[in-house]
């Protein structure tokens, strides 16, 4: 069974002008983030690349359009669009070098988790280590680095990366969720079962309901799983399953992974007809993003910070 690790994409936003001053652009970007937040993904995305095309036809500054490109890449990977979110973050950041600003760690951030969802961990690294220049003391891209190392399977690099972050103060207690669940994840492929076991129920205990749960859960299952304690996997999967569906939908990869993972134990356990229905439907999921995506071994969510 595949172990999950996952990570969020971050946006930023947009530097206010005073309201007599307020921009068509601006309006068409507000209205974008409205639509974010109601989860009109596809209506996000078109007030964002109108904002965008008016906002670069007024030659506004190159930190105002990367910030439009930072939502737009937002937008584009809720809709399962990776690799245009990947050119937004990118753009983002070139567009700030070519005028000499200073490129905001969000960017390089996203950029990063990009290519590391699309499974260019070298591309990653590099993005990851440039914050870290900037940053030093951030548990999340502590976090982020020792992810890239899991994905190229350099599991000495990523418990150092991983047990630094949790060394780290940090702001946000969903990152320490996700560092214990990735932790679990390494120690259990590495065969220390009881430090796994460890670490999952800690991740487990901190975890809020939805899309960060249904993964610990998923993650939880996969150790269970290991140490033959298949009924109490099977559970997991289940409530994993329910969490990710209510949470971000019928026809999202997360979703997907865990349908696949839960075939897998079906077929595992001799209930051939039960997984081949279950992996159907996550085949269904999967082909709408399957040209996108790393096989499924990286998940991205996404925590909006305007």
């Amino acid at each position: 069974m595949l172990l999950r690790y996952t990570f969020a994409l971050w946006s930023v936003a947009l530097i206010l002008v005073p309201p007599a001053a307020l921009a068509d652009w601006q309006d068409r970007f507000f209205a974008g983030d409205r639509h974010l937040a109601s989860k009109r993904f596809h209506e996000a995305a078109a007030a964002y690349r109108a904002a965008l095309h008016e906002a670069e036809a007024r030659h506004e500054n190159a930190t105002q359009v990367s910030r439009i490109l930072s939502a737009l890449g937002v937008a584009e990977y809720r809709l399962g669009n990776m690799r245009k979110a990947k050119s937004c973050f990118l753009k983002a950041v070139r567009v700030l070098e070519d005028e000499g600003a200073p490129v905001e760690i969000a960017h390089l951030m996203n950029a990063g988790k990009i290519h590391l969802e699309l499974g260019e961990g070298a591309q990653a690294e590099r993005c990851f280590r440039r914050a870290l220049e900037v940053n030093p003391g951030s548990a999340s891209l502590r976090h982020n680095l020792g992810q890239v190392f899991l994905m190229m399977e350099q599991y000495d690099k990523a418990e150092a990366q991983f047990r630094a972050a949790l060394a780290l103060p940090e702001p946000d207690p969903s990152t320490k969720t996700a560092v214990l669940s990735d932790l679990a994840s390494l120690l259990s492929r590495k065969g220390d079962r009881a430090g796994a076991t460890t670490a999952i129920e800690d991740a487990l205990k901190s975890a809020p309901s939805g899309q960060a749960r249904a993964r610990v859960l998923s993650n939880r299952a996969s150790i269970q799983w290991r140490s033959g304690k298949r009924d109490q996997a099977e559970l997991d999967l289940r409530a994993a399953w329910r969490e990710a569906e209510a949470a971000v939908g019928p026809s999202h990869p997360d979703l997907a992974e865990i349908l696949r993972e839960y075939a897998h134990f079906l077929k595992n356990s001799g209930r051939h007809k039960d997984a081949k229905q279950i992996a159907e439907r996550a085949s269904q999921i999967e082909s709408a993003f399957a040209p996108q995506t790393n096989s499924g071994r990286t998940t991205v969510d996404i925590l909006d910070l305007k």
